[in-house]
């Protein structure tokens, strides 16, 4: 009877420790076009916060979700449904009721380190000197601005001034300001230079070299309620490698370029409310980093 009882012990513990140690799979959407490297960054954050608990939880992985396309609205409610379990979305609904009632949770932590709210534009070349001649928010109020439909810019923007024309087409915004159809459309630091360069053969695009916009944009990785083990690891991963000072070594390495492309030491900084960011948590305030304070002369 012992040997039996002992037998059924080994294997129930044969199964946990498999079970414990199970590869957690984290989906993300993916992107429309294969040159679009927006989701670098937000990867490399999350496979570096799950490698710092590797030894704790076991293996990982990263992979799209199994899907040819997966559009905002569609993405919120797969996330809502859990049809692909760890997957995650982007954004801040922290202040949207309409999706207090989904389930979602944060990790509390800036997935872009707070650079999203750094704002530099695209500009109509046409309007390029008579921008770089303003001093004053309410005078850069007069000219107007392109963003994505439904993009949480519009209200900020509309709230401090600008007059915003939408549009759901991302890479018609940069045809529409090369074409005089808008003045301005704000990109942050870490996507001007990339898209610089993807969208440089678009006849007259260029961008504004006199300020950056600055408004807090808080951005988070929202998972499904149930994917308790993947926000816990990822959250107690990111602490460890802010404490290890790997957390701001991936930042640099992927914003080095984008730092020194923007030449934020020789714009005009303009602050924007944003009435819905909300407070923020000494958690999320702690991961964030303020770009004016780095000097790309200095970094390795």
């Amino acid at each position: 009877m012992k040997r039996v009882s002992y037998a059924f012990l080994a294997i129930y513990l044969l199964c946990q420790a498999n079970w414990a140690h199970a590869k957690l799979v984290i989906f993300y959407t993916p992107l429309d076009l294969v040159t679009d490297r927006r989701m670098d960054l937000p990867i490399a954050i999350l496979n570096l916060g799950l490698s710092k608990t590797q030894h704790q939880y076991g293996d990982f992985e990263i992979k799209p979700a199994p899907v040819e396309q997966l559009p905002f609205n569609r993405g919120i409610q797969a996330l809502r449904n859990n049809t692909y379990p760890n997957l995650f979305l982007m954004g801040n609904f922290h202040n949207h009721p309409e999706y207090n009632h989904y389930g979602l949770t944060p990790v509390d932590f800036p997935a872009d380190f707070g650079l999203l709210g750094y704002r530099v534009c695209f500009v109509n070349p046409q309007k390029k000197a008579a921008i770089s001649q303003v001093t004053s928010l309410k005078d850069l109020t007069q000219f107007t601005v392109g963003q994505g439909t439904k993009w949480d810019d519009v209200a900020i923007l509309r709230h401090n001034g600008f007059t915003v024309t939408e549009t759901a087409n991302y890479p018609n915004l940069f045809k529409m300001v090369a074409r005089g159809r808008v003045d301005l459309f704000c990109r942050s630091l870490s996507e001007l230079k990339e898209e610089a360069k993807t969208y440089g053969d678009i006849k007259n695009l260029t961008y504004d070299e006199s300020f950056v916009l600055h408004y807090p944009l808080p951005w988070y990785f929202y998972f499904n309620h149930q994917s308790t083990e993947a926000i816990k690891r990822l959250q107690e991963g990111l602490d460890i490698a802010a404490r290890d000072g790997s957390l701001r070594q991936l930042f640099l390495a992927y914003n080095k370029e984008n730092l020194a492309f923007a030449h934020l030491s020789q714009r005009r900084i303009f602050n924007l409310e944003n009435p819905s960011a909300g407070p923020l948590s000494e958690t999320y305030k702690h991961f964030l980093i303020d770009p004016t304070k780095i000097d790309v002369t200095k970094m390795e």
